[in-house]
């Protein structure tokens, strides 16, 4: 009634009247109900709205929850766009030439572990300085065996593993980008704890357009051997003829381990790119991070990834237990590698009793989170075979074949076919018999039918030489009714007798005095073996000495003796040219003496079928697998010899001669003009005691041009003997490989809050306006309550209220307007 509410607000400003005055003019759902009406409505209206009241807390609170557990999803678009080409890394599986590692020097212990390894795989006796036989597991032995390599190799300085790796056109044979000639300038070269000398693409180059001609194309080989000289040239730890890549960008660490793919031989590979973008969040709705500074104390500047974090982890828990790291990863300024035997097995156990990730311990060990941003390259790779049975690989540009024919002195003279399979002796041999003249006497000659080897007899006073033989020969034709037949003469040269080579007199610092000379002096003087001391033979034994036979012996007889054949072989037993020579049994030349000292060049000479018969331990014993002592000779294949060629030009880095000397040899020299080479080589090399560095062969615009490797499969090409054999020698190391976009489309994975705060405060909104009829006036309200509720409670009993007749006058108004509604 009218005078209960004049008497209410004649009363000194409280809380309660504070909150009742509030009521009735707020806007929120059914307060002004609740003080204005009677009794029963009043109670009806009160639990209405606590009823709403308590959904609307309910909902709220839930809300504030949800948002609390900071959920989040990811977001996935596709971008077209054009994109820069990545880096390509590759390796050669095999880290070390043999040839190069048996020289010794440098890589003595690596030649010693080796030689170990290789003869425990056998069954054979041998020291084990590097616990090789501490398992009896074949896979564990190769294993250790290739940690153990790999500690080794990071003992050497950057220049022996260089020089024991492969270089650049040994790889690459030939290279194409989107059609264009890439060349050693494109690459640039590192070192792998692993696979030695690797070589990195610099792409750097921008992609427009899809498809494998729009993209980087490499025909490479592993060279397992040389296409003139048949010898294994792999490590024995090595147990695949493989090319290991990897595609990365810029800023990235290439992870072979964790990104990289291998390709093999007789293979060709099309890798087709596809490129993802992740992007993550922080703490509170992730776990990423965005730099890691343990890690960069590692990997320096390049971009962090998970792999790297645990990379880091094993090599701390390497330093803690092992007092050293392993040089597969990247050490800290005060750590070191690890380089013994003891060593090596304490970082192959290093895993065996780590906690498991999951577990506390396992956490606290290592405890790395993805990066907030990275990129990842989705490949699908195809393979194919390559080459095919009777495709003659060709490879390089026509600047390349110059440059491969000008080492090769023109490359092999003549006209002939490129798929004859004999470029040696490129004519085939028909039915027929010719009469050659003569100035006495007379010679006939008839020429057995079908391939191969004319019978001669010759009469006395004949003018050709002793040992001339006469053969007919007619040039292959396409035509079945016209064959053109020649008569061709073959002379055989009689053995020279070189003069004794003698080093300039400015090379004496170099050879180390002359107690080879003295102890060795049958060597140095016999007129049959030609001695090349110092430049340009690079032999790293005692002598620096590289010796050959000016005339090969007599079939059978190899440089020095090998006292310990099986008894099948007995015959071979102390056969060799040096024990002839010197005579008697206490000055037999023995094999492991000789090339302890000295390096043999075999030119025109059998060798034996022994795997590393030039090593100062090559040679079988009784105990060889490879026949026994009921064997025959004819059956035991270590009885066996092997042919070398006469010509010059087949020798390549298998031997210790420098390479630029090398290229001074083709297929014309001769021994004793090989000796008067090398002799004009080394006056030149020890003039002023300066080394001569071969020039890189260049185009007239300063661009280099390259060697293409060991080059195609046709006649002019000194390499390759046939056809057939250039095609069986790419098959055994050549592979082709192709990486290219496959789509411009980017993937972007983005991670993104699902529930936000304005998500949060937009929720209790909108249930605060549907449940108690809020808005932004109620808002404010509120606030404005909360202010006078505290001005109350500090002034409520100084605040002056409206006078008597100014509330009768507001309220006689309210009830007049009712009155007219």
């Amino acid at each position: 009634s009218k005078s209960h509410i004049v008497g209410r607000m004649e009363r000194g400003l409280s809380i309660g009247r504070l909150l009742v005055d509030f009521a009735m003019w707020c806007t929120i759902v059914c307060l002004n109900k609740i003080v204005t009406s009677g009794k029963w409505l009043a109670i009806i209206f009160t639990l209405i709205f606590f009823a709403m009241l308590f959904l609307f807390v309910f909902i709220s609170v839930n809300c504030t929850l949800k948002f609390f557990k900071f959920p989040s999803s990811t977001e996935v678009s596709i971008n077209v766009k054009s994109t820069t080409f990545p880096r390509f890394s590759f390796c050669n599986e095999n880290p070390m030439k043999r040839s190069v590692v048996d020289t010794k020097g440098p890589y003595t212990e690596i030649a010693t572990l080796l030689r170990q390894y290789e003869l425990i795989e056998q069954n054979k006796p041998t020291a084990d300085d590097y616990g090789l036989t501490k398992t009896k597991s074949r896979l564990q032995r190769q294993k250790r065996a290739r940690v153990m390599l790999r500690l080794l190799m990071a003992k050497l300085s950057d220049s022996d593993r260089m020089a024991a790796g492969y270089n650049f056109t040994e790889l690459v044979t030939e290279c194409t980008f989107a059609g264009d000639t890439c060349t050693s300038a494109d690459f640039t070269s590192f070192l792998h704890p692993d696979y030695g000398v690797c070589y990195t693409f610099d792409g750097n180059r921008t992609i427009t357009k899809v498809g494998k001609t729009q993209g980087l194309r490499m025909l490479m080989t592993v060279n397992q051997d040389s296409p003139r000289v048949g010898v294994f040239d792999y490590l024995h730890t090595t147990d695949s003829a493989t090319v290991w890549a990897v595609i990365f960008d810029d800023e990235d660490y290439p992870d072979f381990a964790k990104d990289g793919l291998r390709v093999g031989v007789a293979t060709q590979s099309f890798v087709a790119l596809s490129k993802r973008a992740h992007s993550r969040m922080e703490k509170p709705y992730g776990h990423c991070v965005d730099d890691d500074s343990a890690v960069s104390d590692y990997y320096g500047n390049y971009t962090y990834t998970m792999n790297m974090c645990q990379h880091v982890c094993l090599q701390r828990l390497a330093s803690e237990r092992c007092g050293c790291v392993d040089p597969l990863y990247r050490k800290a300024a005060n750590e070191s590698y690890c380089t013994t035997a003891d060593q090596m097995l304490c970082l192959i156990t290093l895993t065996y009793d780590v906690s498991a990730a999951n577990t506390t311990e396992g956490k606290s060990l290592c405890e790395c989170q993805p990066p907030c941003a990275d990129g990842v390259y989705d490949k699908t790779i195809t393979n194919s075979v390559f080459p095919s049975d009777n495709y003659k690989v060709a490879t390089g540009t026509q600047r390349q074949r110059e440059v491969l024919l000008d080492d090769q002195e023109g490359g092999r003279q003549g006209e002939g076919s490129d798929d004859s399979d004999d470029y040696e002796n490129h004519v085939t041999y028909h039915s027929s018999t010719v009469t050659a003249p003569v100035s006495q006497g007379s010679t006939q000659t008839t020429v057995g039918s079908g391939v191969g080897t004319a019978a001669s007899t010759t009469s006395a006073s004949s003018t050709l030489s002793d040992s001339s033989t006469v053969t007919s020969t007619t040039e292959p034709s396409t035509s079945t009714t016209t064959t053109a037949s020649t008569t061709t003469t073959t002379t055989t040269k009689k053995p020279e007798r070189c003069p004794p080579y003698k080093p300039p007199d400015s090379a004496k610092d170099d050879l180390g005095g002359d107690l080879c000379l003295n102890t060795y002096n049958q060597i140095y003087t016999d007129p049959n073996i030609i001695t090349i001391r110092g430049y340009p033979c690079t032999s790293t034994k005692d002598c620096k000495t590289c010796i050959f036979f000016s005339y090969p012996p007599s079939v059978g007889t190899f440089i020095c003796s090998y006292s310990n054949y099986p008894l099948a072989c007995i015959a071979k037993k102390n056969t060799g040219y040096l024990y002839s020579y010197l005579g008697g049994v206490l000055n037999k030349m023995q094999c492991s003496t000789l090339f302890s000292h000295f390096d043999f060049i075999p030119i025109g000479t059998n060798v034996p079928n022994i795997s590393n018969w030039w090593t100062d331990s090559a040679g079988p014993i009784s105990g060889d697998g490879s026949c026994n002592n009921d064997m025959g000779a004819d059956e035991c294949s270590v009885c066996k010899d092997v042919a070398t060629s006469t010509d010059l030009s087949t020798i390549n880095g298998s031997f210790p001669l420098h390479p630029t000397f090398v290229k001074t040899l083709n297929s014309e020299t001769t021994p004793c003009k090989m000796a008067e080479l090398a002799k004009e080589a080394a006056n030149e090399h020890y003039k002023d005691h300066k080394r001569k560095k071969r020039d890189t062969p260049t185009t007239n615009s300063n661009s280099t041009v390259d060697i293409p490797g060991f080059g195609s499969c046709e006649f002019a090409n000194k390499n390759f003997i046939g056809a057939q054999a250039c095609i069986d020698w790419y098959k055994r190391n050549g592979l082709m490989i192709h990486v290219y976009f496959e789509t411009l489309e980017v993937q972007s994975y983005a991670q993104g809050s699902t529930y936000p705060l304005v998500a949060l405060i937009s929720d209790i909104s909108g249930h605060a306006g549907l449940w108690l009829g809020m808005s932004v006036v109620s808002v404010v309200e509120l606030i404005a309550l909360f202010f006078m509720c505290i001005s109350t409670l500090l002034w409520g009993r100084k605040i002056r209220l409206a006078n008597r007749d100014e509330i009768n006058r507001e309220l006689d108004n309210r009830e007049r307007a009712r009155a007219r509604k």
